[in-house]
């Protein structure tokens, strides 16, 4: 079960993109003749993951206030992340192997999923909506 609160989202998405930015960086680039991903786009993506986990979690240690903003954002750059790797998907694709395509899709889909989620907590009722 994902958790509801954006504070806590945040911090699943900050250590997602460490996940995905350690793939990037130690994997995928280091292995292109085992994923066909061009080593600068595979840098280029480690890297972004590097930001975004730098942004989510760097929002996350602000303990007070409403984190529906920061998750709103959050989930609209995992969603153009999700864009881009669609594009490599189309542009790379006689390029990519089979292992390549399987991890671009299996990234696409659970970054896209999650980031469906982020924006419909970040949609939900203020802190203390409730309250009174």
């Amino acid at each position: 079960m994902l958790p509801a609160s954006p504070r806590k989202l945040l911090l699943l998405d900050g250590i997602g993109a460490i996940i995905t930015a350690l793939a990037m960086l130690l994997l995928l680039a280091q292995a292109e003749e085992v994923f066909g991903l061009p080593t600068a786009w595979a840098y280029v993506l480690g890297f972004v993951g590097v930001a975004y986990a730098s942004y989510s979690l760097s929002r996350f240690r602000q303990s007070c206030g409403d984190h529906r903003g920061n998750l709103r954002t959050i989930a609209r750059l995992n969603l153009a992340y999700c864009v881009a790797s669609a594009a490599l998907l189309v542009v790379h694709g006689e390029r990519l192997t089979l292992w390549g395509k399987l991890y671009l899709c299996g990234e696409i889909m659970i970054v896209g999923l999650l980031a469906k989620y982020e924006l419909r907590v970040a949609q939900g009722p203020s802190p203390g909506a409730n309250a009174g």
